[in-house]
């Protein structure tokens, strides 16, 4: 849940916080974030008092993501928790902030196997950062070990279940094309959202091919028409279905784009794009699974590409 507002703030005695614009990482989220690592840090203690977790976090961070040389580390665990905390509080540009904290939660299991201690797994301390996120009224939440501008609850867990039921129902070319829109459009310090959005409706697309007969040789309308009939999906959500992809398809600066211009899609249509595409692709992949409807063939590599 967000965090309360003060007595203060309730009363109008003081202003409510804005909430954090795209690109920005002010004092309130640094903060946030590094005192839910403390957090971390302090379930790491050993019988001997020492926390290891920070400290190890340090290395693989300094070796991993910020091209610091290790050796050039302090070495009491103390110092070194201060080294690194002076770099997230300060030191570090927003989105300099923000790629260190995606790697951390990449790099988590790493950080456990070198501090021989596991305070807690990689889907709490995901947990612990989309709160320490939503906290500090950041526009981002980790999609898995991603870190996306993507802030709504349940337009997150749309995504996370695309790209679940694509990699465990063998989609594995929808699920690639899903996964790469979201690193376009989380790209920093400037998403890509020309290609996020290429990439998410290649995803719907990849998913129709696979369910329809003969549907890599078939256009996308003919394979959503044909799974209309056979799915008894509706007549106007098919007709999104279509226009979704015709703007995909048509949309200067999408797929076709007349003058290549990677401005002429903003990030918010991106954002939309996969938003609706991940919810398009779990109902097409659902209602197959209720059907009966099994995909055509085993994808090749050229499917996936």
């Amino acid at each position: 849940m967000a965090r309360q507002a003060t007595f203060s703030q309730r009363t109008g005695l003081s202003p409510l916080p804005d909430p954090i614009a795209p690109g920005e990482a002010p004092q309130l989220l640094r903060t946030t974030i590094w005192n839910r690592l403390l957090e971390v840090d302090n379930r790491s203690s050993g019988l001997d008092y020492s926390k290891v977790y920070l400290y190890h976090a340090a290395h693989v961070l300094a070796a991993d993501v910020l091209n610091v040389p290790t050796d050039s580390l302090p070495n009491y665990d103390f110092e070194r928790r201060d080294w690194l905390k002076e770099r997230l509080l300060s030191s570090l540009s927003p989105h300099a902030f923000l790629d260190v904290i995606e790697r951390l939660v990449t790099l988590h299991d790493l950080i456990c196997r070198r501090a021989q201690r596991r305070p807690i797994d990689r889907e709490m301390l995901i947990r612990w950062m989309n709160a320490a996120f939503e906290d500090a009224l950041a526009p981002y939440r980790f999609v898995g070990t991603m870190l996306t501008p993507i802030s709504n609850d349940d337009e997150r867990k749309s995504i996370e279940a695309a790209l679940h039921i694509t990699e465990s129902s063998g989609f594995n070319g929808a699920h690639a094309h899903l996964d790469s829109a979201l690193r376009k459009l989380s790209q920093r310090p400037k998403p890509d959202a020309r290609k996020a959005t290429e990439e998410a409706i290649l995803a719907l697309e990849s998913v129709a091919k696979r369910l329809a007969p003969d549907g890599r040789k078939a256009k996308f309308s003919q394979n959503v028409k044909w799974l209309a009939g056979k799915l008894q999906i509706h007549g106007s959500l098919t007709a999104f279905m279509l226009n979704l992809y015709g703007y995909g398809s048509d949309e200067e600066g999408v797929r076709h784009s007349i003058f290549d211009d990677p401005d002429a899609v903003r990030s918010d249509e991106a954002r939309f794009a996969i938003i609706v595409c991940s919810a398009t692709v779990n109902y097409l992949i659902s209602r197959a699974s209720a059907c009966a409807l099994r995909p055509d063939a085993e994808e090749s590599a050229a499917d996936i590409r």
